[in-house]
């Protein structure tokens, strides 16, 4: 496999472009052709940008996954003539682009562009797709970053800091990769960031920072092709993915309870996740539907649709709850999820659960008579804990909670039940007290 990627270097003329072993180029001037991939880093009050050809992007997506390469068209010794001999505060990308037709693995308006991370461990989110008019107007300015390097190095003798694979030029000149990807780094109009910055200071042999690289066909879905680290000594190596297709997130809807008053309203707020970054807009209808909860009664019937921008991945639907004129026990009802776009459905259904704000009335309280049993009948409401408590008269001025158990709990059902105290003693006071089961 090894000598076949080779045979490919050598075909492209770029024999220094990667791998431990190979030699630099060192005659220029630099080379570039539509399809090379460009690395280019730039620093905030510089004085030079430093351009660099990485090869054909097919080198990248044909690459064989978890392959790791060493990019070595480029020195750290550049990259010290470039910024001094600190590499911290130095913006970086990579970008490539097709503007003609005929290669189905690259279709006209075909884009290759670097996303950074903010955490080496977690892929960045792709980029959106566009259409063919819409990518191509990001494709002139990425073409134009390879040619006017291969301009600027043609006018300039050859040497270190100008050869077959790379060249400096000094940050004000119109032909630099800082006047064509402006300073907020995404060429004037695409749609982010494409350069990832080093941090302050930049230093370690374990220092790096990682950007993905992505293919961007004009209507399709963002393919991840790997990851380049940058070192902290001025060194990069690429890591393949061999292309992976970008999965749909998948969609999923979480329970969730309200309680409501006698009157007046309160929201039932459901959660809407996403599993993952999206790099394409998402969206997914919803819809009420019954349980012991009834549309009108219980709760507002609400119906809609959900859009998730590209990046977002939490949303809420909210659901009104109908207060009542008097106790009733806790209903239920679902939200739907249906018809997702751009994602597929996980956890689809999800109950809303309406807890009456108040505890029922309960008896209050009862006196045994001396050397006699207590009985308490009452109307129970289900979700609710009943437990007859009793003291006796210098008790009264504690806390109900701090009563003894006459007779255990029992749970609530909606029918009458009957709690037992089986001990004669007179004088004691007894209290039913409710308790809401979470």
């Amino acid at each position: 496999m090894w000598k076949q990627f080779a045979k490919l270097i050598s075909m492209l003329g770029l024999t220094g472009l990667l791998t431990a072993g190979a030699t630099t180029a060192t005659a220029g001037p630099f080379a570039y052709t539509m399809k090379d991939l460009m690395l280019c880093f730039r620093k905030v009050g510089g004085t030079s940008d430093l351009e660099v050809n990485l090869g054909q992007a097919s080198i990248y997506y044909n690459a064989t996954p978890g392959a790791i390469f060493t990019i070595t068209n480029f020195t750290a010794g550049q990259l010290t003539s470039a910024f001094g001999s600190s590499y911290a505060n130095v913006s970086w990308s990579v970008s490539g682009g097709v503007n003609i037709a005929g290669d189905p693995n690259a279709p006209r308006n075909t884009l290759w562009l670097s996303a950074p991370r903010t955490d080496p461990a977690v892929q960045s989110l792709p980029w959106l797709t566009g259409s063919i008019a819409a990518q191509g107007n990001t494709v002139s300015p990425v073409l134009t970053v390879g040619s006017t390097a291969a301009s600027y190095s043609s006018s300039v003798a050859a040497g270190a800091n100008n050869t077959a694979t790379a060249v400096i030029i000094p940050d004000g000149n119109l032909q630099s990769y800082h006047a064509t990807i402006g300073d907020n780094g995404d060429f004037g109009a695409f749609q982010g960031n494409i350069e990832n910055t080093t941090p302050t200071p930049f230093t370690g042999s374990g220092n790096f920072v990682r950007s993905d690289l992505y293919t961007l066909k004009p209507n399709g879905t963002a393919i991840f092709l790997g990851y380049f680290d940058l070192f902290a000594n001025g060194t990069m190596t690429f890591t393949a993915a061999g292309g992976v297709v970008v999965p749909p997130p998948t969609i999923a809807i979480a329970n969730t309870s309200v309680l409501i008053a006698t009157n007046g309203t309160s929201n039932a707020v459901f959660t809407v996740t996403l599993s993952t970054n999206s790099s394409s807009a998402v969206s997914v209808d919803y819809f009420t539907a019954n349980g012991t909860a009834l549309a009108g009664t219980d709760y507002t019937s609400t119906t809609g649709t959900l859009n998730f921008p590209a990046g977002t991945t939490n949303l809420t639907i909210t659901v009104p709850a109908l207060g009542r004129p008097t106790y009733k026990n806790t209903v239920n009802f679902t939200v739907q999820l249906a018809n997702p776009v751009n994602a597929t459905l996980g956890t689809s259904s999800a109950m809303g659960t309406i807890v009456d704000a108040f505890l029922p009335p309960v008896t209050t309280g009862a006196f045994a008579l001396a050397n006699q049993t207590a009985t308490l009948s009452f109307s129970s409401f289900a979700g609710v804990s009943y437990t007859l408590r009793y003291t006796n008269f210098a008790g009264l001025r504690s806390p109900v909670s701090t009563w003894a158990t006459a007779a255990g709990s029992v749970t609530g059902n909606g029918e009458t039940l009957t709690l037992n105290d089986s001990t004669p003693d007179p004088g004691r006071i007894y209290v039913l007290q409710a308790t809401r089961i979470p």
